[in-house]
């Protein structure tokens, strides 16, 4: 939690060259600190140097805890405003930027970037076993704590501990009512020791030019529906995996995913495909893309799929 604040130290934040008024930072929450620059040091750190980490935490945690209009509702001037921003984020560096650098060091060591032979899947689950929720799977350390370690300013080396001294299996991080959750939901990571093929590691590499990324791509979707093929016929009753009745009629039906490209939306990629087909009546093609998908989440986590178009070869023999 943050820590509690004395008289002594929003005299220090009001110093005569600060000049925050009163009225202002009565309404931050700093006991929020440090944990939201913690949080937000996770949030955003690819490609950056461990100091502008820290600059950003800084200054979005300020931009965050400031109020930007009055209690009346009034905005505040926009120069004197982005003045007490930048006031703000140089003491919040100052007084929280060491502790923010050594806790973001302790979540990411060396090797968090590469890939460990294992896919960590993050579930948030309304029940301790199943229930609503959703889960999303990634292939390094780093991947999982940018995309969802922000979520939660916890101690992750010790999650990270756990699931080290197992194989494959379950650790629940956060219960319902426990420090840090708010959403009523239990959080595990399932972690799985799996072998990736060339291909897919390929994937993970940031550098790979957007034509070699549409290759290796189109291996891991061809991959896929192998592996969808591969549950449609040994389908039965007790076994975890499961796909609709109508994907596997599209499935014998001699489908065919092509990846045409690749875009950003809201922050995820999104995989724009055509699937043909040969089938003499209709098929829900839909249930197909949706057992796609959820294929794709096993492998690259977080991602969303958009059809251009759909093609029966059939249509044209008639």
């Amino acid at each position: 939690m943050g820590k509690e604040f004395s008289q002594k130290t929003i005299r220090r934040i009001l110093r005569e060259e600060t000049q925050i008024p009163i009225s202002v930072m009565r309404r931050l929450q700093l006991n929020r600190m440090p944990d939201l620059m913690k949080s937000y040091s996770l949030r955003e750190f690819k490609g950056m140097t461990k100091e502008l980490i820290i600059q950003t935490a800084a200054l979005k945690s300020a931009k965050e805890l400031l109020p930007w209009h009055d209690e009346q509702g009034t905005d505040y001037d926009n120069d004197e405003y982005q003045r007490w921003v930048n006031l703000l984020t140089e003491y919040f560096i100052e007084t929280y930027g060491n502790e923010t650098l050594k806790y973001f060091e302790k979540v990411l060591p060396s090797g968090s970037f590469d890939y460990d032979g294992n896919r960590y899947t993050f579930i948030k689950h309304s029940e301790y076993i199943g229930g609503n929720g959703f889960s999303e799977s990634y292939f390094t350390w780093a991947d999982l704590m940018e995309k969802r370690g922000w979520w939660f300013p916890i101690d992750w080396w010790d999650v990270k501990d756990k699931l080290d001294k197992i194989d494959d299996g379950r650790v629940t991080f956060l219960r319902p009512g426990e420090p840090h959750n708010t959403m009523g939901y239990y959080f595990s990571i399932y972690k799985k020791k799996i072998n990736l093929e060339e291909s897919v590691i390929k994937i993970l590499k940031e550098n790979d030019t957007k034509t070699k990324r549409l290759e290796n791509y189109q291996k891991l979707i061809d991959e896929c529906v192998d592996n969808i093929k591969y549950t449609c016929e040994n389908l039965n009753s007790e076994s975890d995996e499961y796909v609709s009745f109508e994907t596997c009629e599209l499935i014998d039906a001699d489908v065919k995913v092509k990846l045409k490209d690749i875009k950003i939306n809201f922050g995820a990629e999104q995989f724009i495909i055509d699937v043909t087909y040969n089938n003499l009546r209709y098929i829900d093609e839909d249930s197909f893309v949706m057992d796609l998908h959820l294929e794709l989440k096993k492998w690259v986590g977080h991602n969303s799929i958009s059809v251009d178009e759909y093609k029966n070869i059939r249509d044209k023999q008639w």
